[in-house]
């Protein structure tokens, strides 16, 4: 029912912009209404994306009194969890941003949609996001100021917010990429694909300073003239699975790997109360 209700709310969406978006802001309003309210359409300012059309009840997935088989007794929990997630992100939708003051930026709308389901304790224990734009090829000067300008904001509105609602100390935020840069830039004042990169960790619990040996520009892989790597990724990851979500590593490392300093905090004293939005720059 769900699915047939998505699918002739976008059929009618799409007519009306092959109109070419004619018709009043109510017209449009209703038209995103039967799209169907319990589709997330993508991380963003959409927590009410969510929420139940008004016309949606509860008691219409209620098992009958009828000896229902094991495929139908599946599709009504379903349905009812669906319903009961619907209406707890109705209550997120419903949340404040506490004092903070996101950025005007996509990043941040993502950060902010993050701390109400972490303030709401939907149970999610890792988020993930993504900020695209850091394969520079050209120009790489302007474009990465910019990057990381947006990814510093979003930050810093996210953790105030954390903050203020006193929830800061349980979040960790651990950013890396699927590749890292070269050193040598190219002919388009750009840097191509390199073999290392650095991975940023945040928060209150998080040791400051940097983890590992900093690189140098004299002493470069001499098959690349990359950066050499200084730390395996997967160490990284085993600290961050075993001594902040306090899970097993090797099982979903297939390996395992030494841990690194990362955390003021023992695993015992953090077990079951962590979260763990993971950020990827690409």
């Amino acid at each position: 029912l769900a699915v047939e209700r998505l699918e002739v709310g976008a059929e009618r969406v799409e007519r009306r912009q092959r109109r070419g978006h004619q018709g009043t802001d109510e017209q449009h309003a209703v038209d995103e209404r039967e799209i169907g309210r319990g589709v997330l359409r993508g991380l963003g300012d959409h927590t009410e994306d969510f929420v139940l059309a008004p016309e949606a009840k509860a008691k219409a997935a209620a098992a009958s009194a009828e000896k229902l088989d094991d495929l139908t007794a599946f599709v009504q929990r379903s349905a009812l969890d669906a319903y009961t997630t619907a209406d707890r992100m109705a209550e997120v939708a419903r949340g404040s941003d506490s004092a903070s003051r996101y950025p005007a930026t996509e990043l941040a709308s993502e950060f902010r949609l993050m701390a109400r389901l972490i303030k709401a304790s939907v149970g999610t224990r890792v988020f993930y996001a993504r900020q695209s734009g850091y394969d520079t090829h050209a120009g790489q000067l302007g474009q990465h100021a910019a990057l990381l300008s947006d990814l510093s904001g979003a930050l810093k509105a996210f953790f105030d917010d954390l903050t203020a609602a006193k929830l800061a100390d349980r979040v960790t935020v651990l950013t890396f990429s699927e590749f890292g840069r070269t050193v040598k830039e190219n002919g388009s004042a750009g840097t191509d694909h390199g073999t290392a990169g650095p991975v940023f960790i945040a928060g209150p619990q998080v040791k400051p300073g940097l983890v590992g040996s900093a690189p140098r520009l004299l002493e470069l892989d001499p098959k690349y003239g990359d950066l050499k790597m200084g730390i395996d990724f997967r160490s990284v990851y085993a600290t961050v699975l075993e001594d902040w979500l306090a899970l097993p590593a090797h099982t979903a490392l297939a390996g395992k790997f030494d841990k690194v300093p990362l955390f003021k905090q023992s695993p015992a004293l953090l077990l079951g109360s962590c979260r763990v939005p993971l950020f990827e720059l690409s």
